[in-house]
């Protein structure tokens, strides 16, 4: 008796489900979920968010902290490798090949050589002088005249000199620099006894340059280009120099 009574039961709830699927199926119909069903479902969407993080995180290489970012970035040249680091509290000696043009004198044009020495108690001010040695000669026909004149000149100038640097091995200079101007000037007409005038007078000098260091504490003077005034007796005598060399950093 009672397994009729079970299986008829069994039989009746078969059906409730069975109807209540189709109800909640119909559109319209909306059939409330009991608290257990909807743990299960939020258990099993919570399971899939954790797996396809999991899968994304091994698919996708961590960034890198800003420590190991900035860890391949090379040191910067340390200051005292560099031009200005360099010539703080030093002598710098420099010699070279200078042409000048000369105005208002016979001779028109000198080639010489020039050599200077400036201390640099800083890296941007400098206190020195520079010595020039210059020659040329000039030949003028005057009729069946031949004049020859030939100009030698020495010029002794010392003051400051400032300094910039646009980049590590570069140095751009200008100096206003003083001194004396000696010029031996030597006139022959033909073949008449030559005569010879000697004069010294206030010189100014002021330009500049740049010097590009090479090695060490040897550097280039790409160029120095200067302006020479000569204040004589009767008239100030203008002239420009541009020249070329070598410069050397003592205690480098």
């Amino acid at each position: 008796m009672w397994r009729r009574v079970l299986t008829v039961v069994g039989l009746c709830l078969m059906c409730v489900g069975l109807t209540a699927a189709q109800i909640d199926d119909r559109p319209g119909t909306k059939l409330e979920r009991s608290p257990s069903v909807r743990l299960l479902e939020r258990s099993t969407v919570k399971e899939a968010q954790i797996a396809a993080a999991g899968k994304y995180r091994t698919s996708v290489k961590a960034k890198p902290s800003k420590r190991d970012e900035t860890a391949s970035i090379p040191d910067a040249v340390p200051v005292d490798r560099t031009l200005k680091g360099g010539i703080k509290n030093t002598v710098v000696l420099g010699g070279g090949y200078f042409y000048e043009r000369v105005n208002d004198l016979p001779v028109n044009h000198l080639h010489g050589v020039a050599i200077n020495a400036f201390y640099y108690p800083t890296a941007w001010l400098g206190l020195g002088a520079q010595y020039e040695y210059g020659q040329g000669s000039s030949y003028t026909q005057v009729g069946p005249i031949t004049l020859h004149d030939t100009l030698t000149r020495h010029v002794i100038v010392a003051g400051p000199e400032f300094n910039t640097y646009p980049g590590d091995t570069l140095r751009v200079f200008v100096h206003p620099l003083f001194g004396v101007a000696k010029d031996h000037l030597r006139s022959q007409i033909g073949t008449a006894a030559a005569t010879r005038v000697d004069d010294s007078n206030f010189a100014l000098e002021i330009g500049g340059g740049m010097d590009l260091r090479l090695h060490g504490p040897i550097a280039w003077r790409l160029f120095q280009l200067d302006y020479l005034g000569i204040k004589r007796p009767t008239f100030w005598q203008n002239n420009y120099r541009l020249g070329t060399g070598i410069s050397f950093m003592s205690g480098h």
